[in-house]
């Protein structure tokens, strides 16, 4: 039938989307951050979108294309690379939070954003995402996980730079 047939097709759209999705990986992990980029955002996230709408692996998709983008901030001096892994990655922290809720997906998010916004220089916005991330954390994982460790390892080392920046604002 005509509705079979459709599902069909839409399967099939997925998977190559998956295979698409899979080589901008490959492209990531060796570096080539722009071409991976260029395929997530021209035949993954659109179909993701279209096809699957508010969906994990769409949220995946967009942080993704943030950590590409995060990468390139901090490999290049360009201008705007920054804004556009902030940019994703409260897009993939949204869907996250909306999808998952009190998730330690959701919490990976939070930490994320949080190194953006360092390197974008956004110290105080960053604990604030660093403490969104710590609350899930403790609640899930508790106060002795690693993951949690590392979390409060962070906040540590940031309020260390914003008071090395206070102080410099002083002098």
């Amino acid at each position: 039938t005509e509705n079979s047939f459709s599902k069909v097709i839409v399967k099939l759209r997925i998977v190559q989307t998956v295979t698409f999705a899979i080589l901008s990986d490959s492209y990531r992990h060796f570096g080539d951050h722009q071409r991976a980029i260029e395929i997530w955002k021209l035949n993954t996230l659109p179909v993701y979108k279209e096809e699957l709408g508010d969906h994990p692996w769409t949220a995946t998709i967009l942080h993704l294309i943030a950590d590409s983008y995060k990468a390139l901030a901090t490999e290049s001096s360009e201008d705007g690379y920054a804004e556009q892994a902030d940019m994703y990655c409260r897009q993939a922290l949204q869907l996250r939070g909306k999808l998952l809720g009190f998730h330690q997906d959701t919490a990976r998010s939070h930490v994320f954003l949080s190194d953006v916004l360092v390197i974008l220089g956004k110290f105080q916005l960053a604990l604030d995402e660093l403490n969104k991330a710590l609350e899930i954390q403790q609640e899930l994982l508790g106060p002795q996980h690693k993951i949690t460790a590392d979390t409060v390892n962070k906040i540590t080392d940031l309020l260390v730079k914003i008071e090395c920046k206070n102080k410099t604002k002083k002098t």
